[in-house]
């Protein structure tokens, strides 16, 4: 079932997570095989280490995907990020769906597979589990 951008960072709240990771596909206007790549987005509303949170995940996703490093990129204006009762969070920008190349690879089930662990990893160095 499709979810709301509005509504998914109240499910967080209400469901007490310890963290809010919202994963997406970037675009342009035009297809363009030049602009390629994985950035991640934060807010800085509150002190919680969401920036810190961002630069793990990218990091940890560069390093298991073959793109670009587009970096950590702050905005307090995107829906799923400026809720003011969010716990750290981030939003994942995972490459370019109007790039021919890059599409190829996310539509494919092993990338999608790295994209996760890429991820989780990122989540892991931020939240480590206690053993």
């Amino acid at each position: 079932a499709d979810v709301e951008n509005e509504t998914r960072p109240v499910t967080a709240i209400e469901n007490k997570a310890d963290l809010y990771v919202s994963i997406h596909l970037n675009s342009l206007d035009s297809e363009s095989d030049a602009t390629q790549g994985a950035e991640v987005w934060y807010a800085d509303l509150r002190n919680d280490g969401s920036d810190t949170l961002a630069q793990y995940v990218i990091d940890e996703l560069t390093k298991v995907i073959d793109t670009r490093n587009r970096g950590i990129k702050l905005s307090n204006r995107l829906i799923v990020l400026k809720n003011p009762d969010m716990m750290p969070a981030c939003l994942v920008e995972c490459g370019f769906i109007t790039s021919e190349t890059e599409r190829a690879k996310l539509f494919s089930p092993e990338y999608q597979q790295k994209i996760a662990k890429g991820i989780a990893n990122g989540i892991k160095k931020f939240l480590p589990l206690e053993e």
